[in-house]
């Protein structure tokens, strides 16, 4: 999870050892309730924010916001 990301137990960008994706924000992004960019925008990352990858539908990565389902485009994580 996050938590081991920033204690140094996953590697760099990517996969941690159990499966856990981790993102970070290249930039300020929303996040929307659907992957797509009409979607309801449901709040905001800030350049830097690491998230966790949930999923992918198309070019939108599914995270968790809030305890909401939330979608950031892709071209927006690293």
């Amino acid at each position: 999870d996050l938590a081991e990301r920033r204690e140094g137990r996953c590697e760099g960008a990517g996969a941690c050892a159990d499966g856990v994706t981790v993102l970070t924000v290249a930039e300020d992004c929303n996040v929307r309730a659907s992957a797509d960019s009409e979607g309801e925008v449901i709040g905001g990352f800030s350049a830097g924010t690491e998230v966790e990858k949930k999923g992918q539908e198309g070019d939108w990565i599914q995270v968790d916001y809030d305890g909401q389902t939330g979608y950031v485009y892709s071209g927006l994580l690293e």
